[in-house]
C-alpha cells in the first residue's frame, strides 16, 4: 500500500509538472527549498501581476503560506523556522483557476526534509471541489435581411469549464427560453435579448451566472461602407466626435462604470468598520447597518462643518457625480440603469485639465456688503449676482442638478471664469489613466483651498522635488497615486483617521512595499531600526516635516468673517479666519488604524477635549485608537486642527451650520439659524465652543538621509532637538518609582544612562519591557518573569 501511494504520488507530480510546462512562464513553482543552516523555508512562484495566488501545506491545506494579490509577476515567500515544515507545497492560482504542486527540498541532502510534515508520507488529501465557471460565449450582433422578421441564433456555452472536473450541466435562462444543451439554437426578432447561464460541475455543484447579450438589428436601407474598428483606445477615444456627457463614455465602459457605482468616490457614502463609534443610530432611513453601508450624510468635520443643510452644488464640485444624488442600488429597468451610470463623470479622474460648471438655469443670490469695517453689514444693499454669477437651480422634488464641461461656451466664462485649455470633444478624446494631477485637482484643495485640510496634500505634489516626497518625484520613484492605493475594481485603499467611510477593509500600510527595510532586526539590540518598526511608523521618521511648499490650515474661525471677491467660484462672498503655516513638526501619537470620528447627533460626553497650544480645550472629533499595549498600533505623526462650532444645548450634540449662509452673509449665528430651522429646531439655543481633530500624515516621505536621528525621540541620544515626550505622553513611563522598579531584582544601584540601561537589562539578559514598564512585548519574545532576576 505504502509503494502504491508513493507511485500515485509521482504520477500526480509528473501531471502537475506537466501542468505547469503547459503554462509555460505564465504560472510556474521556481523554488521549494529548505535552508536547513537558516531553518528557512523558501517558496518562489511566477504568474501575472494582479493575479491571485495561494501557496499551501499540500498534505494539510489549513497550513496557509500566502495569499495574495500579486503587485509583481512573482510571489517570494520566506518562513523562518515555521511550526510545521510541508514535504510538498501546492501553489493555486486563482485567476487561472489552475494548481501545481512541488516538493519541498532540503539545502543539505537535495531531498524531501527531514522532520517534514507529514512524517510517515502519504498521499495528499484532495484539493476542495472548486465550483465551475459559466462563460455564456461572446456577445452577438447579426443584423436581418431585408423583408426578414427574425433569424435563427446558436448560443455558446462551449466556453464552461470547471478547475477540478467537468461541466455536466447547462442551464439557459432567457426569452425565448433556450433548450438546456450546450448550445441551443433559437429564433429572435429585432432587439437586445439577455440570456444568461449557470453550469453545474461533475459534483453538482452551480456556477455563478454568465451573461450574453444578442443584439439582432433591423435590416439596413443600405449597408454602410466599410470602416476599420479603432486598433487601440487611444484611436478609439481620437474618433469621438460629440461628448454629450458621461453617457459618451458609458456607451464603451459600462462595466467600468458599474464597478465605480459602488465605490465611495461616487456613493459619498460606505463602510464603516474602521469605525469604532456605531453610527447606526444616526444613519438615513432606508439605508443599511453601519458597518455595511454608511451615510456621508452624517459626516461632520472641524474644516467645512457639513454639507447637510447648504445647496448640494456648494459641496458636489469634487465629487465624481455629475449633478444628480448618488441612487445606493443600479435599477435594473436599462434606462434608468442607463441615466444612474451616466451620473458618473470618467473626465474627473481620467482628464487632466478638466473643468466643470453648473447647467441650466440660475436664480438671483444676494450678498451682505461690507461695512468699513470689513465686517458683513446687511444695513447695506446687499450685492446681486444674477445670470450664471446666481445660484443653480434643483429638481424640486429631487434637489438635483447637472454639471457641464467648463470650456469656452459654458456658463464659467461668462461667469468671469477661466475655462479649461481644451474643448470637451478635445478632453474627451484624450483620456488618460488617473495621474497625480488628475487626484490633487480635488484632493489638494479639500478645505477651501490649496494644502488646507491635509497638510501632506497639496498642488506641490503634482510634480515634487525629492525633498517634498521622494515618492512621487519624478527624480525618485515617480510613483502616482494610484500606484499605491488602487485596490481593483475602481476601488482604493489607504485612509486618514479622520474619515469614516472605506472602499475596502484592509489597512494599507508602508509594510506593502517595505517588509523589514533596514535588515537589521534584533529583539534585543535597542538601535535596531527594524524592531522600531514594529511599534514606530515608517511615517514617523521618513517624514520630518509636513506643509512643504504650501501652507495647511491649522485654525479656523467661524466667527471672525473676511470677504473674498474670488470666493465661489469669482461670485464673491464670505470666509472665516483660516491660519495657515508652513513647513510644521507633526504631533506623534499611537495608532492601530481604527479612530472615534463624531458623526451628526452624537453625544458629544462620549469625547475627549484636548489642550491646545493657546492653553484653550477643545473637543475632539477625530481621535486615533491605540496605546502603548495596544497590538497592532504604531506612533504615526499627525496633523491637529481646531475650529470653532455650535453645540445644541438641549442635546449636547454639533449644529451643522450652513456653510452657503456663512458664505452669503458673513454670519456665524446666520448659519447657525439656518440650520436649526432646516432640522425643525428653529429658536433653540445654542454654545460656540472650540473643536478638534487629529489628522494623520503619510505623503511627504524624504530621502533616508532626511530620516530622524534616535535624539528626536530619546533625550540622551544624538540627532535632535527632542521632539515628542515618550515617558509623559506615549505611555513609556515606569510602572513605579525608579527605587521601587529597580528593587524588584535587585538593590538600587544608582542611575544608569538610557542607552546602557537598556542594554544592560535588554541586551544582555532580554528582560521584558514589562519588568519596568506597564506594557509587555510578546513579539520579542523577551523574559517578564521577574523571579528570575532577583539577585541571589
Amino acid at each position: 500500500m505504502k509503494k502504491l501511494s508513493y507511485r500515485l504520488l509521482s504520477i500526480v507530480a509528473l501531471a502537475l509538472l506537466l501542468s505547469g510546462i503547459a503554462t509555460g512562464a505564465e504560472f510556474e513553482i521556481e523554488k521549494a527549498l529548505w535552508k536547513v543552516e537558516k531553518s528557512l523555508l523558501i517558496v518562489e512562484a511566477k504568474a501575472k501581476q494582479g493575479q491571485t495566488l495561494l501557496i499551501e501545506n499540500a498534505y494539510d491545506p489549513s497550513q496557509v503560506l500566502a495569499d495574495t494579490r500579486l503587485r509583481k509577476d512573482a510571489l517570494k515567500v520566506r518562513l523562518r523556522s515555521p511550526q510545521q515544515l510541508p514535504c510538498r507545497i501546492r501553489v493555486i492560482n486563482k485567476s487561472l483557476a489552475q494548481t501545481l504542486e512541488r516538493d519541498v527540498i532540503s539545502s543539505e541532502t537535495k531531498k524531501r526534509p527531514e522532520g517534514c510534515f507529514p512524517t510517515a508520507l502519504s498521499e495528499p488529501p484532495p484539493a476542495e471541489n472548486q465550483a465551475p465557471i459559466a462563460n455564456a460565449g461572446l456577445d452577438q450582433v447579426h443584423s436581418l435581411e431585408a423583408g426578414q422578421t427574425s433569424l435563427t441564433v446558436t448560443l455558446d456555452g462551449s466556453g464552461s469549464t470547471d478547475p477540478d472536473g467537468s461541466v455536466t450541466d447547462y442551464i439557459w435562462q432567457g426569452s425565448p427560453d433556450p433548450d438546456d444543451v450546450v448550445s441551443p439554437v433559437i429564433s429572435l426578432g429585432e432587439g437586445i435579448h439577455k440570456y444568461n447561464l449557470v453550469v453545474l460541475d461533475d459534483q453538482d455543484e452551480s456556477s455563478l451566472s454568465d451573461s450574453v447579450r444578442i443584439t439582432v438589428e433591423a435590416a439596413p436601407v443600405e449597408p454602410p461602407p466599410p470602416t476599420e474598428p479603432p486598433k487601440t483606445a487611444a484611436e478609439a477615444h481620437a474618433a469621438i466626435t460629440t461628448y454629450e456627457g458621461p453617457s459618451t463614455c458609458i456607451a464603451c465602459h459600462e462595466d467600468e462604470a458599474v464597478a465605480m457605482h459602488g465605490s465611495v468616490h461616487y456613493q459619498q457614502s460606505g463602510d464603516t468598520i474602521n469605525l469604532t463609534n456605531d453610527v447606526t443610530p444616526f444613519s438615513k432611513n432606508g439605508l443599511p447597518r453601519a458597518g455595511e453601508r454608511g451615510d456621508g450624510a452624517i459626516g461632520i468635520n472641524t474644516y467645512c462643518g457639513s454639507h447637510e443643510n447648504s445647496p448640494r452644488f456648494t459641496c458636489a464640485g469634487c465629487h465624481v457625480g455629475n449633478g444628480r444624488f448618488p441612487n445606493p442600488e443600479l435599477p435594473m429597468d436599462e434606462t434608468e440603469r442607463k441615466a444612474e451610470l451616466s451620473n458618473i463623470d470618467c473626465l474627473m479622474c481620467h482628464q487632466d485639465s478638466y473643468k466643470r460648471f453648473p447647467s441650466g438655469e440660475f436664480e438671483p443670490l444676494e450678498i451682505v456688503a461690507a461695512g468699513a469695517d470689513g465686517k458683513p453689514d446687511p444695513n447695506l444693499d446687499p450685492l446681486l449676482r444674477t445670470g450664471s454669477k446666481g445660484v443653480p437651480v434643483v429638481d424640486r422634488n429631487t434637489l438635483d442638478f447637472l454639471f457641464e464641461p467648463a470650456d469656452a461656451s459654458s456658463t464659467l466664462v461668462s461667469l468671469g471664469g477661466t475655462p479649461m485649455m481644451q474643448d470637451r470633444v478635445s478632453a474627451a478624446q484624450t483620456v488618460h489613466a488617473t495621474t497625480r494631477k488628475s487626484c490633487l485637482n480635488c484632493h489638494a484643495k479639500a478645505g477651501g483651498g490649496d494644502g488646507t485640510k491635509r497638510g501632506d496634500l497639496s498642488s506641490a505634489l503634482i510634480d515634487p522635488g525629492p525633498q517634498i516626497d521622494i515618492h512621487m518625484s519624478s527624480s525618485g520613484g515617480n510613483l502616482s497615486c494610484a500606484d499605491c492605493h488602487d485596490a481593483g475594481g475602481h476601488r482604493l485603499q489607504g485612509r486618514g483617521l479622520d474619515l469614516r467611510l472605506n472602499d475596502v477593509a484592509e489597512h494599507f500600510t508602508c509594510e506593502s512595499c517595505h517588509d523589514r527595510p533596514h535588515g537589521d532586526y534584533s529583539n534585543r539590540i535597542g538601535g535596531s531600526r527594524d524592531k522600531h518598526a514594529t511599534r514606530i511608523a515608517c511615517q514617523t521618521c521618513h517624514i520630518p516635516t509636513y506643509a512643504k511648499g504650501v501652507a495647511t490650515e491649522t485654525n479656523r474661525d467661524w466667527e471672525d468673517p473676511h470677504f473674498s471677491a474670488a470666493a465661489c467660484n469669482g461670485r464673491g462672498g464670505w470666509l472665516p479666519r483660516e491660519d495657515k503655516a508652513l513647513n510644521l513638526t507633526p504631533t506623534y501619537q499611537w495608532f492601530d488604524g481604527t479612530s472615534q470620528v463624531y458623526v451628526l447627533g452624537e453625544n458629544l460626553a462620549d469625547y475627549p477635549s484636548t489642550v491646545l497650544k493657546d492653553g484653550s480645550e477643545a473637543i475632539t472629533l477625530g481621535l486615533p485608537n491605540g496605546w502603548v499595549n495596544t497590538q497592532n498600533a504604531k506612533i504615526y505623526p499627525m496633523k491637529e486642527h481646531s475650529s470653532n462650532s455650535a453645540v445644541h444645548d438641549a442635546s449636547n450634540s454639533l449644529i451643522a451650520h450652513s456653510t452657503y449662509e456663512f458664505f452669503r452673509t458673513g454670519s456665524f449665528d446666520s448659519a447657525v439659524q439656518s440650520a436649526l430651522e432646516q432640522t425643525g429646531r428653529a429658536g433653540d439655543s445654542y454654545t460656540v465652543k472650540r473643536v478638534h481633530t487629529f489628522q494623520t500624515i503619510n505623503h511627504g516621505v524624504e530621502d533616508s538621509s532626511a530620516a530622524l536621528g534616535c535624539g528626536s525621540c530619546h533625550a540622551s541620544l544624538a540627532g535632535g532637538p527632542l521632539r515628542m515626550d515618550l515617558v509623559n505622553d506615549l505611555g513609556y513611563d515606569l510602572k513605579g518609582s525608579e527605587a521601587e522598579v529597580c528593587t524588584q531584582c535587585h538593590e538600587n544601584k544608582g542611575s544608569m544612562s538610557f542607552s546602557k540601561l537598556h542594554e544592560k537589562h535588554v541586551k544582555d539578559k532580554g528582560v521584558d519591557c514589562s519588568t519596568c514598564h506597564n506594557f509587555t512585548r510578546p513579539e520579542r519574545s523577551l523574559n517578564g518573569n521577574i523571579a528570575s532576576f532577583i539577585d541571589d
